[in-house]
């Protein structure tokens, strides 16, 4: 194999200059897809992707090609074609990146996708400081993992490491490197003995050689090559561990519980896809996101735009994977007493009810007759158990305890059947009517004539939530605008941020006849989500309202992508089992600033300053801008706000430094605060142009409505100045504006 052909010193230097250009426009992090992000795309399309261009023409192909083909022989070379693949990763994936990067992974065709993440990778890196290779863990492997592990518990892999640093004076061990940059000699550890390995081995560690661009020569190949040999055993010895690491769905397998949700390995946007809906992708995570940390949501948008539809296929995907339960028994523990001649047990209700609870509702006050008699009775279910009465071994067993200790106590195990959980009671679709004046249309009411209480089908849905207390269940409502919403859902509001109970009725009658209770708890797994028209039928929201959503807009797919099936957008990244969750870290919607403060630490962002300092000091300037023109906000946005940007950066697999932030910042400039802004020319005029130019971080003395984005040196926050951009021309046109007209 000639080395050299393919990764050589000139291939390297035409690479880092790519990675040069990357950071030098401003492109490093941003996400090319949707319409809010045209301008970065415009910007890539005509310096990155012609240097690429350029690249291909003078090495014939493009860096990630290059250095996947070199792996693809080095894997042959070694024979390791059964066991490894090679993957690669360009310049653009998900957003741009200022480096390329390729590996060597485990193969697993039980994994669709990011398959190296779960494993070793043997890799190489360029980006614009030079080019490091070496030996790492995938980005989704976990420290208690077999294959971290095995090293920390194996005194010849220990060995063999120090091994490796005897032979190959390039390699250095470090306690984590980061893709954009040099390896930073603060992070280097000195293994001097199995001992310092063992206790200092974790996920994070990379064995590699870094060299600058300065001291690139032709011999690179080789040395890649070369190093690659010397952490072969360890390589292998971690990568062909069992696999008893990897936390996903196999293709024979049913899949597992975690938390009572089961998320398929295609996730939310696949199954859209599959459903025939395209949405962008940044807006699924805000979708998903604001779900976490606020049950409640508002989509505004023109008609037929797939509101009401992307609330109903949520609800209905976290249905769909709820089927099977990964633990199919009941456990318990019972007493050995007369078991052996009564035959079994009565089982504990609590352990029973914890696998089928839809049971427990059946239990309450019933209207009976008893030969003819009209009386009250109080069904209760009581399990048992009784064993096989031809198992003789087990009768002796048990009389045998029983002698011993008439009192002792066994495990108890039941295998139950996979339980298939009823798909129609999790999410309701209600329309709101224009006449909707108070909260019966929501919790109903007591009819004094009858002494009955007229349910509604939002009840319903509420005390099948409290009955289902780990399941989310989904109250939408359709055209929630079309009246003044505070008429009729102030008070629900308040009791979902209270927790204070909702009065219903003072009939002893309804609560033991009908098992309606007198006042009820929103219970927190009920998350609500109200579609908004724009129209001369419907209402504007108040700032009550307002303070307690994030609003979310929805553009229009162009007709051609949609119809023609082809779609810009690339699947979410990050931690898809938490973001498409509603209910893990759920106490996140109560956490106070101090407590946020406190979690997000010594986190910094790319330039190194401390992220809190950093979004602190934002958010500081939009809420004085908003406090002039009398739309300033308080403690709730600022809480909210903060949660937010704190479930984005643990989606994210909480990076140390946060390069991302400011995507996510964005989508909150939007979605909590321009929804605020509404008023006529004369009142909101400067108040535009002041957002705008904190938008674009610079002073603007055009319009937003007349400024190019090519006009601006830096786009933080892309999506918030074309929503100004529009919010501007139509103040110009109309003389008045709002958020969602």
């Amino acid at each position: 194999m000639n080395e050299e052909n393919l990764i050589s010193k000139k291939m390297i230097k035409d690479s880092i200059e790519i990675s040069d250009l990357v950071i030098k426009n401003g492109l490093e992090s941003a996400r090319l897809n949707g319409e809010e992000n045209k301008t970065y795309r415009e910007k890539y399309i005509q310096i990155i992707k012609k240097s690429l261009d350029q690249f291909r023409e003078k090495n014939g192909k493009t860096p990630n090609q290059l250095l996947d083909e070199f792996l693809k022989k080095y894997i042959q070379q070694k024979n390791l074609v059964d066991n490894f693949e090679s993957k690669q990763f360009t310049f653009y994936g998900q957003k741009v990146n200022s480096y390329v990067w390729a590996c060597i992974s485990k193969k697993d065709s039980n994994i669709q996708f990011n398959r190296a993440s779960y494993y070793p990778q043997l890799y190489i890196l360029i980006n614009s400081f030079g080019i490091k290779f070496g030996f790492c863990y995938g980005y989704y492997v976990e420290n208690n993992n077999q294959i971290v592990e095995t090293v920390r518990s194996n005194s010849d892999l220990q060995n063999e490491i120090l091994k490796i640093f005897n032979n190959n004076r390039d390699l250095n061990l470090y306690s984590t490197v980061e893709a954009e940059k040099q390896p930073n000699s603060s992070d280097k550890l000195e293994p001097n003995s199995p001992e310092k390995i063992r206790d200092i081995w974790s996920k994070d560690c990379h064995i590699i050689a870094f060299i600058g661009k300065n001291d690139i020569d032709d011999t690179i190949g080789n040395r890649i090559a070369s190093t690659f040999n010397d952490l072969l055993i360890l390589f292998k010895a971690t990568s062909l561990v069992v696999s008893s690491h990897i936390n996903i769905t196999k293709k024979d397998d049913k899949p597992s519980k975690s938390d009572d949700i089961i998320i398929l390995k295609n996730g939310f946007y696949h199954y859209l896809i599959k459903k025939g809906y395209l949405f962008d992708t940044t807006f699924i995570e805000n979708f998903l996101l604001s779900l976490k940390v606020k049950p409640f949501l508002i989509l505004t948008g023109n008609s037929g735009t797939g509101k009401t539809k992307i609330a109903l296929l949520f609800a209905q995907y976290l249905n769909e994977k709820r089927n099977t339960r990964s633990q199919p028994y009941i456990e318990s523990e019972v007493t050995v007493g007369k078991s052996a001649k009564s035959g079994g047990w009565a089982f504990q209700k609590d352990a029973f009810f914890s696998k089928y609870p839809n049971l427990k509702k059946y239990e309450g006050v019933y209207p009976i007759e008893i030969n003819g008699k009209k009386s009250y009775g109080r069904l209760e279910l009581t399990p048992r158990l009784f064993y096989d009465s031809k198992d003789q071994d087990l009768k002796i067993m048990l009389d045998t305890l029983s002698k011993q200790d008439y009192n002792k106590k066994i495990q108890l195990k039941i295998e139950i059947p996979s339980v298939s959980i009823t798909t129609d009671t999790c999410y309701r679709i209600i329309p709101v009517g224009a006449n909707w004046t108070e909260n019966r249309h929501i919790v109903g009411f007591h009819n004094v004539i009858t002494d009955t209480y007229q349910k509604t089908v939002a009840l319903d849905l509420i005390l099948c939530a409290i009955n289902e207390e780990n399941r989310p269940h989904f109250l939408i409502l359709d055209e929630m605008n079309l009246s003044h919403v505070e008429r009729y859902f102030a008070d629900f509001l308040s009791a979902m941020e209270s927790e204070e109970k909702i009065p219903l009725h003072n009939s002893d009658h309804i609560d033991e006849i009908q098992k309606i209770p007198k006042s009820i708890s929103i219970p927190s797994n009920i998350l609500v989500i109200g579609t908004v028209n724009v129209d001369e039928t419907t209402y504007m929201f108040s700032p009550k309202v307002l303070d307690r959503a994030n609003t979310i807009e929805f553009y229009i797919l162009p007709a051609k992508n949609y119809m023609s099936g082809i779609s810009t957008q690339t699947e979410p990244i990050g931690d898809i089992e938490y973001l498409e969750n509603p209910l893990s870290d759920i106490d996140i919607r109560k956490w106070n600033i101090d407590k946020l403060r406190e979690e997000f630490g010594n986190i910094k962002t790319h330039d190194g300053k401390l992220f809190w300092d950093v979004f602190s000091d934002e958010l500081t300037k939009f809420q004085n801008a908003l406090r002039k023109s009398g739309f300033d906000f308080g403690f709730r946005v600022i809480n909210e706000i903060s949660r937010f940007m704190y479930v984005a950066w643990k989606y994210e697999g909480k990076p140390s430094n946060w390069k991302n932030w400011q995507r996510y910042f964005d989508a909150q400039i939007k979605q909590k605060i321009l929804p605020k802004v509404h008023g006529a020319q004369r009142t909101i005029g400067d108040l535009l142009q002041k957002l705008f130019n904190l938008c674009s971080m610079q002073d603007n003395q055009k319009p937003p409505r007349d400024t190019s984005l090519s006009e601006l040196k830096k786009i933080p926050y892309p999506s918030s100045i074309e929503k100004i951009k529009e919010m501007d021309q139509i103040l110009h046109e109309q003389r008045y504006v709002s958020f969602t007209k």
